[in-house]
């Protein structure tokens, strides 16, 4: 805390400029626990594409996410999670059919996810980076929201099984190519990645 009210002197951040920060909530899902690995990707994802912070909470029988950033930017961001997920649950739904094993079936479900959204990913293209004073801002109004916040490395489930299945994160990929989204973008090339950083909320 005493490190951000340092960096938020030296670029003139009051809590007047933290008004400028918000927040918009996704629908609260079903499950406590929280949002599959997968679910937290695809945050992730969209919150650096729209310079915004994905924040998982979570409750006793519910969870949602939770996108900070300047007031347009978490909209969007709302936005663009609410219908690449709608994709990539039917696409997910519809790969899972054809897993006979069902104790298999959340891990192979993870990599064909994870394979869909690095697609995603490509097709989203780069994005300009967050300035830094925009990054203090958000990081900030965090610290005002949630009193305990860390951040989680988003990977697959059952790596073993992971490493055997490899086909399931490439006919992920090849079904994310017919993900569309038509949401203003800002674009450069990007490295497709598959393992992202989250916040979550305790």
């Amino acid at each position: 805390l005493q490190q951000m009210q340092a960096l938020m002197a030296e670029f003139k951040i009051d809590d007047l400029a933290l008004a400028d920060i918000t927040f918009t909530n996704t629908p609260r899902a079903r499950g406590g626990k929280g949002a599959s690995p997968w679910l937290l990707a695809l945050a992730a994802l969209v919150a650096r594409v729209f310079h915004t912070q994905s924040v998982q909470l979570s409750g006793r029988s519910t969870h949602y996410l939770q996108f900070v950033g300047e007031p347009g930017a978490c909209e969007i961001s709302v936005h663009a999670y609410t219908v690449l997920l709608r994709q990539l649950n039917a696409a997910r739904k519809h790969y899972l059919k054809r897993v006979r094993v069902a104790r298999n079936r959340i891990a192979r479900g993870d990599q064909f996810a994870f394979g869909w959204i690095a697609s995603v990913t490509e097709m989203l293209g780069g994005n300009v980076p967050m300035s830094t004073e925009l990054a203090i801002k958000i990081k900030a109004k965090m610290a005002v929201l949630h009193t305990e916040v860390k951040s989680i490395q988003v990977a697959a489930r059952d790596t073993q099984l992971a490493s055997k299945r490899m086909d399931d994160f490439a006919l992920g990929r090849a079904a994310g190519r017919d993900a569309t989204l038509h949401t203003p973008m800002r674009a450069e090339p990007r490295r497709p990645e598959h393992q992202l950083e989250c916040e979550v909320a305790r």
